[in-house]
């Protein structure tokens, strides 16, 4: 009795135990499944890519030359060039004609029947009077009438006028274009000039010979402050980028306008080099 006790509680414990590691095993299956279900999926990194930003297009048209700089070594700046790319007008140079003069209405009324009815008295009244030598008073109603085209056509030639007085304003301005398209290459240069003044390269990127060159886009109004800034190109190095912002902050303000550029502001892209000679 006491064997077949022993043996059924030997036996109940091995089911107890049988059905616990099921118990177990399916726990730990199904949380297994549940965290492959709903595990949240990997972000993709960021800040490894420097995506290339495109200029803004305006309705000027954006004149492109790059102008290779050259830059003095020294304490604060180290081997690097900067070149000057594009210069664009951003104010419009719109041409504001002279209002037009209005023409003028002719003040006198002409009776338009008058010499209907001059002209035919004057030939009814001929058979009466018998006389052949007063005919010529026939043509006094032609010199009415001739007198009437001249006053109606005597308004019209304030066109002329009108058309000279616009030639003139257009050759002006196309006199003053020139002028600022004349001294525009010298400007450019002394822009680039200040620039590289401020320009530095970080003494760490220098020494583990990191390079790189980024593209800035900046906005200066006639005396030179700089109106808005940012950077166009990434060089592919968050230190050379933010250096290149630096640069900017340091040059300001910029060289004033020469007064034959008569816009209200330009806009520049400049390529930033960083290389190591």
């Amino acid at each position: 009795m006491t064997a077949v006790t022993m043996f059924d509680d030997r036996e109940r414990a091995d089911v107890y135990r049988w059905v616990t590691s099921a118990l177990i095993v399916t726990a730990l299956h199904s949380l297994v499944f549940v965290s492959w279900t709903f595990w949240p999926e990997p972000l993709p990194p960021v800040g490894d890519a420097h995506p290339q930003m495109v200029i803004e297009l305006s309705l000027v048209p954006t004149t492109t030359q790059d102008t290779p700089l050259d830059l003095a070594p020294g304490e604060v700046m180290q081997e690097s060039e900067a070149s000057t790319a594009s210069v664009t007008p951003q104010a419009s140079s719109e041409e504001a004609f002279a209002p037009t003069l209005p023409v003028a209405e002719s003040d006198v009324v002409l009776p338009a029947a008058q010499p209907k009815e001059t002209k035919s008295d004057e030939v009814k009244k001929e058979p009466h009077k018998g006389d052949a030598k007063e005919a010529p008073p026939v043509k006094k109603p032609d010199d009415k009438k001739k007198k009437s085209v001249d006053r109606r056509a005597a308004p019209k030639t304030t066109a002329a006028p009108r058309a000279e007085h616009r030639a003139q304003h257009v050759a002006s301005s196309s006199s003053g274009m020139e002028a600022m398209a004349s001294v525009l290459p010298s400007y450019r240069q002394r822009v680039a000039a200040h620039l590289q003044r401020y320009k530095q390269y970080p003494t760490e990127l220098r020494a583990a010979g990191i390079r790189g060159t980024s593209r800035l886009t900046f906005t200066i109004d006639r005396s030179g402050h700089v109106l808005a800034s940012r950077l166009s190109g990434s060089s592919g190095n968050a230190g050379l980028d933010a250096e290149t912002m630096a640069m900017i902050r340091r040059a300001q303000p910029l060289p004033p306008f020469p007064p034959e550029i008569t816009v209200s502001s330009m806009s520049f892209t400049v390529p930033v080099q960083f290389s190591v000679r």
